[in-house]
């Protein structure tokens, strides 16, 4: 696994890197991966899952890589904080994985909502974004494809149905059974998401009927309750 210094020393012998993959090095922190942003500002895709990064991070990010595209987050110590500063400097984000920061929250949805336009990917798996969240999601990204919403406690049909409406572009939608998800949000995908294929995690409130006539009228999109 590299270190701290090693990384630090490629970012200043090869400025011109896009991309970089760092996830699970121990050794990897703050320190490298702002020398990393400071001289490779045209970085498009970054890995740190598992790393020990924070956000001050993201702030460098923020302040620099105004190009960066994908970022993998995955298991990180971020806050709503670092990720608004990501968010207000790399507009042009696509592709973004939260799962398991478990410090982000609506605030932090909001931002990527506000600043970042063009996310067609989003996880937001075991974070603690609720409705609020989601219906920002809708209403600012409307490119987005793909989105996995395991394990949030806090959703139900407000906001899945508004995302489902500022979505249209959707293709996979992986949902999490929490007992507050019923017939409502997954006819609203169906209709409201001509691209739709893939619907997971609809949840036993979800009933037979219904996902019987959506695979009737939809018969190229997969349902499934987990």
């Amino acid at each position: 696994a590299i270190s701290d210094a090693a990384l630090a020393g490629l970012a200043q012998a090869c400025p011109g890197l896009q991309n970089v993959d760092v996830a699970y090095c121990a050794q990897i922190t703050d320190e490298s991966i702002a020398a990393l942003a400071l001289h490779c500002t045209g970085l498009h895709t970054i890995d740190l899952s598992g790393t020990k990064i924070t956000d001050v991070s993201l702030a460098q990010f923020g302040e620099s890589c105004g190009d960066m595209r994908k970022v993998d987050l995955h298991g990180t110590a971020i806050t709503d904080s670092g990720l608004a500063r990501l968010a207000e400097g790399c507009h042009k984000l696509e592709d973004v994985n939260l799962s398991g920061c478990d410090q982000i929250t609506d605030v932090g949805a909001i931002s990527l909502a506000l600043h970042c336009p063009l996310i067609h990917t989003l996880s937001l798996f075991k974070t603690q974004v609720t409705d609020v969240g989601l219906e920002r999601i809708g209403e600012g990204c409307r490119f987005l494809k793909s989105v996995n919403l395991l394990g949030l406690e806090n959703v139900s049909d407000v906001g899945l149905i508004k995302l489902a409406e500022g979505c249209p572009l959707l293709e996979t939608v992986d949902m999490y059974d929490n007992g507050h998800i019923s017939d409502a949000s997954v006819r609203s995908f169906a209709e409201n998401c001509p691209r739709l294929y893939s619907l997971s995690g609809v949840g036993w409130n979800v009933t037979e009927v219904l996902i019987a006539r959506l695979r009737q009228d939809y018969p190229l999109l997969e349902i499934s309750r987990y």
